[in-house]
Parts: structure tokens; sequence; C-alpha cells
């Protein structure tokens, strides 16, 4: 894992943002909870399999009633081998076909 000046590993924050803003559609806490948890629980378990468990620090979900949509800001730790912005272009399209393929998904009941 490369290292920054002060010997730890390098680090960056990345935004990922997921809406349909477009539909203007206001949307349930409940609803949007639940595509949440259809979208980030592949996703990242796709990038584990991928990077290996060590490429995120820390994950924060925002939820955007009105659309729907999603925000994740993500602690990126730079591997060996990647640089950081490859790794969030990376990140960023596994968040973004993991959405593609729930959003218009009715929540199961």
């Amino acid at each position: 894992m490369p290292l920054g000046r002060s010997g730890r590993p390098r680090e960056a924050v990345a935004h990922v943002v997921l809406t349909d803003s477009w539909r203007k559609q206001r949307c349930s806490q409940e609803f949007v909870d639940d595509l949440c948890d259809r979208v980030m629980g592949p996703a990242l378990a796709e990038l584990d399999r991928f990077f290996g468990a060590t490429w995120a620090r820390d994950i924060a979900p925002s939820l955007i009633l009105e659309g729907p949509g999603l925000a994740f800001q993500i602690t990126v730790v730079q591997l060996r081998g990647w640089e950081i912005n490859e790794m969030a272009t990376h990140i960023s399209q596994v968040f973004n076909k993991h959405w593609e393929q729930e959003v218009d998904r009715i929540p199961p009941r």
C-alpha cells in the first residue's frame, strides 16, 4: 500500500451521487432506505471482491427523498498499483451499475 509523507496510507474522500431528480417524485423514507440497502450491499460486495477488504475506511450514505436519490461519502484508501482517481472512477461505476439495476424496481413488501 503506498504511504503518504506521514507514513500512513494515502486516502481521499470520494462522493458518489445517484439520483433520478428529473422525476421530481417525493419518496417515502422506507422506500429510499430499502433502495439504499439494495444498492449499497451488492456494490460493496462487488468492490470488496475487486479490490479486497481494505479499499475503504469509511462509508456514509445519505438519503435523498426527492427523486429518489442516494449520496455516499466514501473514504478511499489507496491500494498498491492503483491511483486514487482510478479507484474512485471504478467505485462510481460500480455504484451506478447497481443503482440502474434497482432504482425502478418496486421494493418487496
